[in-house]
């Protein structure tokens, strides 16, 4: 599973992906910018513009160019998805994990051979559990698009800045350059959600118990933690250790 999660988002990521290359300093193992980079120079102040328009300008086309390319993007990336609808199915199953009442177990982090050290006292313990999610009710079975698809939305509705507008030839010049910048930075703003979604899913899934042996007590609070405390007996040399 966890070879074929790692091919999968790489292919999604790569639908409909276009480079914007950035000029940067040259160096040995960097390569220099194609003809893209050179006719996107940095954009400066003309000197018919005021600071004030100019900067309103500015940021009212990175705004709608942000919010428009995310959302095209985030368009993009949900087609590719759900044409892998099958492959992501069977790949995050939660139905088997639910229980016959209802209930999705928690999502559990599990630590080995933790120690905490203060000034006057010394804690070890053989596991920590740290619970991520909390054990909760669900009506349905949930499903990657619960996880995959959060931030990616597909509309754009223009705030305040839709308001700002050009009124002349070097207004709009200054107005589309940074609406294509911003355009640019919202479509990779939608790859990077759906990645941090994906290790979520992936995370939530791997981490969360399919048969538990035992039933997890009260938590205590512990260094932002949470710590399961339990006590074994050990038969070999009659000792408890804490976990």
């Amino acid at each position: 599973m966890k070879a074929l999660t790692s091919l999968l988002l790489p292919v999604i990521l790569l639908t409909g992906c276009s480079s914007s290359p950035t000029i940067s300093p040259g160096g040995v193992n960097t390569p220099p910018p194609d003809i893209n980079a050179w006719l996107k120079p940095r954009s400066e102040k003309p000197d018919s513009l005021s600071e004030t328009r100019w900067k309103m300008l500015t940021d009212a086309g990175k705004t709608l160019g942000f919010r428009g390319g995310k959302a095209q993007r985030s368009w993009e990336l949900i087609q590719a998805l759900n044409a892998r609808e099958s492959t992501l199915n069977a790949l995050y199953d939660f139905r088997p994990l639910i229980s016959p009442e209802g209930w999705l177990p928690p999502v559990i982090d599990e630590a080995q051979d933790v120690a905490h050290i203060t000034p006057d006292q010394i804690r070890t313990s053989s596991r920590v559990w740290t619970i991520i999610r909390p054990e909760r009710f669900v009506s349905n079975p949930p499903g990657w698009r619960d996880w995959l698809l959060r931030g990616l939305s597909t509309t754009a509705t223009p705030g305040t800045e839709g308001s700002v507008v050009p009124e002349d030839s070097v207004q709009r010049k200054v107005w589309e350059t940074a609406l294509r910048q911003g355009w640019q930075e919202g479509r990779q703003n939608a790859d990077l959600t759906l990645e941090a979604n994906q290790k979520t899913l992936t995370r939530d899934y791997r981490k969360t118990p399919r048969n538990t042996p035992f039933v997890l007590p009260e938590p205590e609070p512990f260094e932002n933690n949470i710590i399961i405390d339990a006590i074994f007996t050990c038969n070999l040399c009659n000792t408890s250790s804490r976990l």
